[in-house]
């Protein structure tokens, strides 16, 4: 049986935000506010009003809230809308698992290509064939004065650094590392593996380099929500870039007070700027959610006395 939800009486700001139409917007939403739920209504108001549901796509942080989302979609969809129940087609994940699809379904290149997991990654590292043959990694263990183990996982730490911020690693001072990363990706290639920050990175490369494949993908999606936007890095930011050239909607959903990533490369300055850099190009509005319908008065008062000193 569907699972039921207590109807819902929505705020004026709720309404904007389901019903946007055509252009970039912007959902501040504290916590609470009734994200998730929003997020669910915003993506029934487009099915029920003839979009494609495989022309929507939808990105969540995690899986769990992944499944979260298609659970309320299916539920307020049997409610209200039963004959578009099945929305099967629409892609619910994380960026990197609608990377890892999209790109071989635009590139037959990559077809055959398989994912690392960190596990995996440290140990095809660690081989002694690669890590002192293929990769030399023995130069920057020497060089820096590093142990066997510590030269691999700072190698990989500065690698995946070096794709989610976009970093052009050919100005790198390090000749040596600079060496290593060129055998590295050589390695992979061959090998026909991606590693986790190395999906995302090779999309946005075949994106930026063959226009075919960018408008390809602009008929692919045409409405775009990206939730805990707060947290994304400059490299996710560049696929979502590529991705509003063809869309008709681009959606983002977070909280600049809740930017929690900044050591795993996430940039908060993105969700403060999106007005600023996409208004160029895109007619962008702005909804702020402010209401906290979970919390208990004394919870809410303690966060924003906290809040109001953060810089």
């Amino acid at each position: 049986m569907p699972r039921t939800f207590e109807k819902i009486t929505f705020t004026a700001d709720q309404k904007k935000a389901i019903n946007h139409g055509i252009g970039h917007l912007r959902i501040i939403a504290c916590p609470g506010s009734g994200k998730t739920e929003v997020v669910s209504q915003r993506v029934v108001h487009l099915i029920k009003n003839g979009i494609d549901p495989k022309t929507i796509v939808a990105f969540t942080f995690a899986e769990k809230a992944s499944e979260e989302l298609k659970i309320r979609i299916r539920s307020i969809l049997e409610e209200e809308c039963p004959e578009r129940a099945d929305f099967g087609d629409m892609f619910i994940g994380t960026i990197h698992s609608f990377c890892i699809y999209m790109l071989k379904e635009i590139d037959p290149t990559y077809r055959s290509y398989d994912v690392l997991d960190d596990p995996k990654r440290v140990a095809l590292v660690s081989k002694y064939m690669n890590y002192f043959k293929k990769l030399k990694l023995i130069r920057l263990q020497n060089h820096h004065h590093l142990k066997y183990t510590q030269t691999i996982f700072q190698f990989l730490d500065s690698i995946d650094i070096i794709m989610n911020e976009n970093i052009d690693y050919n100005k790198l001072s390090d000749k040596r590392f600079v060496k290593c990363y060129d055998a590295y990706q050589k390695m992979l290639d061959e090998e026909k593996y991606f590693d986790f920050s190395s999906i995302m990175y090779t999309f946005v490369q075949v994106l930026k380099k063959d226009k075919k494949k960018l408008k390809l993908l602009g008929g692919k999606v045409k409405h775009v929500i990206v939730d805990e936007y707060q947290d994304i890095n400059k490299l996710q930011e560049i696929l979502i870039m590529y991705l509003s050239e063809g869309a008709d909607s681009v959606c983002v959903v977070g909280d600049d007070d809740q930017n929690v990533f900044n050591w795993r490369g996430s940039d908060v300055d993105i969700i403060k700027t999106f007005e600023k850099r996409y208004k160029k190009k895109y007619v962008v509005k702005n909804v702020c959610l402010q209401k906290n319908f979970r919390s208990t008065d004394a919870i809410i008062h303690t966060a924003k006395v906290f809040i109001k000193h953060n810089k």
